[in-house]
């Protein structure tokens, strides 16, 4: 009964980290002449977006037993979650309307590229989960 508990909660927590990493993919993809680092990070994104609906869709964790050990997926699930989130609302604030005027989209351009090291460091943790997570789902379909 715990196993399909905190599968459930998995599963949740799985769904919510999508939903926010297509709005960050979103707003990412969004940026018409992106420089190279924020590309990169919209490819990262669908790499983790990829990932993200492979678990959501993944029988092994849908149909854990009780002796199956969910901690480590658990950890790495709710880590990238949380970072998404957090990715979701600072890149919130770079959204451009097609209302905003012309002063409006240009000191958003000007925030993007301030903000470079920003998306660096989005770039890398958005890697790390993709590759940590890839390994965990790798485990539980083995």
């Amino acid at each position: 009964m715990e196993a399909a508990g905190a599968a459930a909660s998995l599963v949740t927590i799985v769904a919510a980290a999508l939903q926010s990493t297509k709005k960050v993919y979103e707003t990412v993809s969004g940026i018409k002449q992106a420089p190279q680092h924020v590309s990169q990070l919209s490819l990262a994104v669908q790499n983790l977006q990829s990932v993200l609906s492979q678990l959501l869709n993944c029988r092994a964790i849908k149909n854990a037993e009780a002796s199956t050990n969910l901690v480590a997926m658990s950890n790495a699930i709710k880590a990238c979650s949380k970072d998404v989130l957090r990715f979701e609302k600072e890149l919130g604030k770079l959204r451009i309307c097609t209302s905003d005027k012309v002063v409006g989209k240009t000191w958003k351009m000007i925030q993007i590229a301030v903000r470079e090291k920003d998306f660096r460091q989005m770039w890398v943790q958005v890697n790390h989960h993709v590759t940590s997570l890839t390994i965990q789902l790798n485990i539980m379909q083995s």
